[in-house]
């Protein structure tokens, strides 16, 4: 067993109720529709702000890369969303790279991801010369 298969188990996520629940996954999937629109990728524009490379940022940088963005939100849904994705169980540093696969991954947006070997009954394998 590594650290790697240990992370979801001690990921502690701050828990909301139902109705803010869906709050949330109404402006996540506003999100996910103004991020393919505008064709942002969103990871690197995050990790600028993570020097230690340990997929957090602090809420204030989480809150500015949005805002250059342009993605807007009224303050009691940002305070879900951000509730949302602090796993640490702190109430200051946010899980960039959660926020970034639930919106901007592969599988969200093109229906596939790196994982699907489907991808070859569509474009066939070159043959070697």
């Amino acid at each position: 067993m590594t650290q790697d298969d240990t992370v979801p188990a001690r990921r502690k996520y701050l828990d909301g109720t139902a109705e803010e629940q869906d709050q949330v996954i109404q402006y996540l999937n506003e999100y996910r529709t103004v991020v393919s629109n505008r064709r942002i990728h969103l990871k690197p524009q995050f990790q600028d702000f993570d020097i230690t490379k340990c997929g957090h940022v602090t809420k204030s940088q989480f809150l500015r890369v949005l805002t250059q963005l342009g993605i807007f939100a009224p303050v009691s849904v940002l305070n879900l969303i951000l509730r949302r994705y602090m796993d640490k169980g702190n109430a200051d540093e946010v899980n960039y790279v959660d926020f970034c696969d639930e919106i901007d991954s592969h599988e969200v947006i093109f229906g596939v991801g790196r994982s699907h070997g489907q991808s070859f009954d569509y474009y066939p394998k070159n043959q070697p010369r």
